[in-house]
């Protein structure tokens, strides 16, 4: 995961996409608990220890979560998840 932090802080987009049967360990590998941080709490840990150093810089985080070819935004304000549109393009 810290590379593609490193390409964040550089500019470029970044998606870590954890893909998977049922009951594989997605959710423990991306989440993990307080003892043993996942992928997610350890590459915001070490993004904002790079990033406070900067002042001025901005950040947008997604969370999302693809069930049943549904899409839901796990870090919505709501607290509901809401099932996102699925655009394509045709080109």
């Amino acid at each position: 995961v810290i590379p593609v932090v490193e390409k964040v802080l550089a500019g470029y987009n970044g998606t870590i996409f954890a893909y998977g049967n049922t009951g594989a360990g997605k959710t423990f590998t991306m989440e993990g608990t307080e003892i043993a941080p996942g992928m997610i709490p350890l590459a915001v840990k070490f993004l904002f220890e790079k990033i406070t150093a900067k002042r001025g810089t901005s950040i947008s985080i997604s969370y999302l979560e693809i069930y049943k070819e549904k899409v839901y935004d796990l870090l919505t304000m709501s607290g509901t998840l809401s099932d996102l549109p699925i655009r394509e393009d045709t080109e």
